[in-house]
């Protein structure tokens, strides 16, 4: 991935914007910058660093159609997409799709498609920048669950909610157990 750019009218202004990625040598850190042009604003330059792979073994960044950039961030054998707009009152980008298909085929695999679109994502106003920072990858993802599955509550007590084996689950936030250290 070291020094791509790839450009496109993202505002649709008829000036060109660009993405210009580039990665260390020596580790899976990456640096994209981002600029958005405009006649009536001067050029926005928006950095995402992605520090120690953020748990992504495959990492790219590019603009797909007006206002939108996909990114994809994906462990080996999982394609995870994320599809953010261009808010250009805001001056920030927002998750608005996220695509999962699991790539290889195992017999405990479960082959299904998965994406979840605007509708639901939209509202959530996730960021790419809160997503995707040097402090780590808080980008949402897809799972299924293997075995019944107790809900916890804020402060790590169980609940009699559950989920039960197969359920599809969108993880939009995951935490350190403070005892177990578990994810």
């Amino acid at each position: 991935m070291s020094g791509i750019t790839n450009t496109g009218d993202v505002n649709n202004d008829g000036v060109k914007d660009s993405i210009e990625c580039s990665n260390s040598t020596f580790n899976e850190d990456y640096q994209c910058i981002i600029y958005i042009s405009g006649k009536e604003v001067e050029k926005i330059k928006n950095i995402v660093q992605v520090k120690d792979n953020n748990e992504c073994s495959y990492f790219s960044m590019n603009f797909t159609n007006k206002n939108e950039l996909r990114v994809e961030c994906s462990p080996r054998g999982i394609y995870n997409g994320y599809y953010y707009k261009y808010d250009g009152l805001a001056h920030n980008w927002f998750l608005s799709k996220y695509e999962y298909m699991l790539e290889t085929n195992s017999p405990d695999d479960i082959s299904e498609d998965f994406t979840v679109d605007s509708n639901i994502l939209i509202p959530l106003k996730r960021s790419l920048f809160q997503d995707i920072s040097e402090k780590g990858n808080k980008l949402v993802s897809m799972g299924y669950v293997k075995k019944k599955t107790y809900i916890y509550d804020n402060n790590y007590r169980k609940t009699n909610m559950y989920l039960v084996q197969r359920d599809k689950v969108l993880i939009l936030d995951a935490k350190q157990d403070p005892l177990t250290k578990k994810k």
